[in-house]
């Protein structure tokens, strides 16, 4: 009876070339690390009650993160979920009449523009470092706030994927949600032009080099990504204040990621119980 997975489940997957009931797919988690053999399980079913799912071909680097995944992003309604036992189950058949998860239709508010512009005016780096700053490491910093990294896959999509993992606990959704983030920066594009800078010589050079799989994600689309999403984005990086990315007037609709800008890596903040933390505003850094 030992587990064999790191969600200390013994059975780590299940693959079948049908569905029965889409209500009783449920609670379907992504696991890893098997040890023992291949193990098989025959089912009869009545051929009335079989719905056939056809698979949507995806990019081979994909496949391995989301073969338990057959439907596509674009195709579900979803909410975030963050209750207590980082249960991301069932969210869309639950709840199918919910509003979507993000809103590309809105306008850039006052506080958005306020932060691009003194990001981009550069925020002196005495002033997000932590005066008396103790600890050795990242790991250590957030453990305590009883906090820990999850790990994401590098390979450019990391913000993108460790905002999925913060809503619905998947790296799966992170090419929607780039798309999203990408249709919000077009259509206000006006209001956006200003803040392009480094490589890109207009918005529409911008627009075409971030809407590219495997491209790292900068200060525009992760304000893009927190105003849509209507969270605020809480950054976490070694020996500074965690840094507040504005997106919601409520302080308590925080997502929280980790930025290594040694490799520009970002890896999903969760506490040790799989919840989202919700950290005091006196405790972060605003620009």
């Amino acid at each position: 009876h030992l587990a064999t997975t790191n969600s200390l489940t013994s059975l780590d997957s299940a693959y079948v070339n049908f569905v029965p009931c889409e209500k009783e797919c449920q609670q379907v988690i992504e696991t890893f690390y098997s040890f023992h053999e291949a193990l098989a399980l025959s089912i009869n079913s009545i051929k009335d009650n079989v719905h056939y799912d056809i698979e949507t071909k995806d990019n081979s680097d994909e496949r391995m993160e989301e073969k338990k995944n057959n439907k596509k992003f674009k195709n579900k309604t979803l909410v975030p979920v963050m209750d207590k036992n980082n249960d991301n189950a069932n969210h869309d058949q639950k709840n199918p009449d919910s509003t979507k998860i993000t809103d590309v239709n809105k306008s850039p508010s006052t506080r958005e523009l306020k932060f691009l512009s003194n990001i981009k005016e550069t925020v002196p780096l005495n002033k997000l470092t932590i005066s008396d700053f103790r600890f050795h490491s990242l790991t250590e910093q957030l453990r305590v706030l009883n906090l820990r990294t999850i790990r994401i896959i590098g390979d450019g999509n990391c913000f993108f994927r460790a905002i999925s993992d913060q809503l619905f606990a998947t790296q799966t959704y992170h090419r929607r949600l780039r798309s999203d983030a990408i249709t919000y920066i077009r259509r206000n594009s006006a209001a956006f032009e200003f803040f392009v800078s480094g490589e890109d010589n207009t918005i529409d050079d911008y627009i075409f080099r971030m809407k590219k799989n495997n491209t790292y994600a900068d200060h525009l689309i992760i304000t893009a990504t927190a105003t849509i999403l209507n969270q605020n984005i809480i950054i976490h990086e070694y020996s500074k204040r965690p840094l507040l990315i504005p997106g919601s007037d409520y302080i308590d609709r925080q997502l929280h990621i980790a930025y290594n800008p040694y490799n520009q890596h970002y890896e999903s903040v969760k506490r040790f119980d799989g919840t989202i933390s919700i950290i005091s505003l006196n405790d972060l850094q605003l620009t």
